[in-house]
């Protein structure tokens, strides 16, 4: 999982000048991006030990 620093940075160019309108679709992508990629990995991770 990434750290919370390669997060912020990959946002950072998000908030210049941006409003809550633009911002808050983005960091749910973000969110839902990690959900899918933990949930990914938590399938491999099943599959490894069959």
């Amino acid at each position: 999982m990434p750290s919370k620093q390669s997060d912020a940075s990959a946002l950072a160019p998000l908030l210049d000048g941006s409003s809550a309108g633009e911002l808050i679709p983005e960091l749910v992508r973000h969110g839902l991006q990690q959900l899918s990629d933990a949930s990914a990995a938590h399938f491999d991770s099943l599959n490894c030990r069959h």
